[in-house]
């Protein structure tokens, strides 16, 4: 049996605030008294909260002390705006948390997917994109970060819609402190994990990733934080089957050979009561009663498009035919083998460019498939962590593929120009090269400050 220490140190603690309450009870009773009081509370709530999960010292940045006098407003540079017919998308150039503000404001409940690829706390310098966020001699180099993200994550969360998701890409140097924190404003059972392979079997070194002992780092995660799990579901993937074996055409199905597979549970280990349990006849009247893999109607649906095999003599158990050249719908993986490679980002900004602008890039491939798993092609998706704009170039183009009416909102601020040489460049570019029916709109967060009378100036 084992002893609960904190729980004891707790206890501890708070019959020594009980006891200064007590003692300040007795004491004459004044402002003074009421202030200490009043702070005695606040430190017995902070001692007898439950101490299990992600505990860190916040922090307050220059944008959150420069927001409590400033007020941020959009002002759209026209010269930008770059009109193609279609969908109206925006890229706002300036701070993320003042953009966020500003979207809780238009679009509070109104998001349907958030991709963001933040810093990864990583203390790298260099790049279009600098990742070094907390000098990594600070003794608060996790805290930091996850203040920073802490406030972004509660803001966007709000903006999410009903059947909303978030989608963060990490790695391993802030992970684990992350899902723990997702898990607490989204709650366990909507967070979720995918595995990104980021090294391609084609890249060029892919063998020779930094010289070590132990083994290679050929990964990052994708937190996938849903606003209500049970509102959202994923499209499936269409795939070539992989059979090992050799399978025939016993019915002579113009369609070839297939494989039969197994669509029901043993009718002895099937629950009446329980979901997609009736009755089926073969074309030679035999009724088999068992719980089926899908409901009656898609049974039906399938066998009038003669995918279900009865067997030579018409009267076996039904199974599927699962042809061998033709893609299946399969559930899709919670690890991402080929969704491009981060060597493939990288090479597509140089040839937009014709020289390299922007390092870690995420590739366009493994953006269009994470949105092309949302099974509704009229949403609006948002990145505030836009970098090069790689999420706005995947919905423009996941649009020309299916014929989607998705729309995006881009807003990362203008360090090193990145906003207005490289996102929005970008978009143009892409447009142009492609000829893709979309538009731009282009907008700066500028600031109002308040006198004494709260009259804006």
């Amino acid at each position: 049996m084992s002893t609960n220490l904190s729980k004891q140190k707790r206890e501890s603690l708070v019959r020594q605030v009980q006891a200064i309450k007590k003692h300040i009870a007795c004491a004459e009773q004044n402002e003074q008294t009421a202030r200490m009081m009043s702070y005695i509370a606040e430190i017995e709530k902070s001692v007898v909260e439950e101490q299990y999960g992600l505990v860190f010292e916040r922090h307050c940045e220059e944008i959150e002390v420069f927001l409590e006098s400033h007020l941020p407003v959009l002002s759209e540079n026209m010269e930008l705006f770059i009109n193609r017919g279609g969908q109206v998308n925006t890229l706002i150039e300036g701070e993320n948390l003042a953009a966020l503000q500003l979207l809780l404001e238009t679009h509070q409940g109104k998001i349907d997917v958030i991709y963001i690829d933040p810093p990864y706390n990583t203390r790298n310098k260099g790049g279009s994109y600098d990742d070094a966020f907390v000098d990594k001699k600070d003794r608060f180099l996790h805290s930091k970060w996850l203040s920073f993200m802490e406030k972004r994550l509660e803001m966007a969360q709000k903006l999410l819609s009903n059947q909303g998701l978030m989608l963060i890409s990490i790695d391993d140097n802030e992970y684990a402190h992350l899902k723990m924190l997702c898990d607490r404003l989204f709650s366990e059972e909507n967070v979720e994990t995918m595995i990104w392979q980021k090294v391609g079997d084609g890249d060029a070194g892919a063998g020779r990733m930094k010289a070590t002992r132990r083994f290679r780092i050929e990964h990052e995660y994708i937190l996938v934080c849903y606003q209500n799990k049970s509102r959202t579901a994923f499209k499936k993937v269409l795939e070539m089957p992989s059979f090992k074996n050799k399978y025939t055409n016993p019915d002579n199905d113009a369609r070839g050979a297939y494989k039969a597979g197994n669509i029901s549970k043993d009718e002895q280990k099937s629950n009446p009561n329980g979901k997609n349990y009736y009755a089926v006849t073969s074309p030679t009247g035999k009724v088999f009663k068992r719980q089926w893999h899908f409901d009656k109607d898609e049974f039906e649906r399938l066998n009038q498009d003669g995918r279900i095999y009865w067997g030579k003599h018409q009267d076996a158990v039904p199974s599927l035919k699962i042809f061998i050249g033709e893609k299946r719908a399969v559930v899709p993986s919670s690890v991402l083998k080929q969704s491009g490679s981060a060597t493939m980002g990288n090479k597509l900004m140089s040839e937009l460019f014709g020289k390299p602008v922007f390092k870690n890039s995420k590739p366009v491939k493994l953006l269009t498939y994470l949105l092309d798993r949302i099974d509704d092609k009229d949403v609006t998706v948002l990145d505030f962590f836009a970098g090069s704009g790689t999420t706005g170039h995947a919905v423009l183009k996941l649009n020309a593929e299916d014929g989607g009416t998705r729309r995006f909102i881009l807003c990362t601020s203008n360090e090193n120009h990145i906003c207005r040489d490289v996102a929005y460049e970008r978009i143009r570019r892409v447009i142009d090269r492609e000829g893709y029916t979309a538009s731009l709109r282009y907008f700066r967060i500028d600031y109002r400050t308040s006198n004494a009378d709260g009259v804006q100036k």
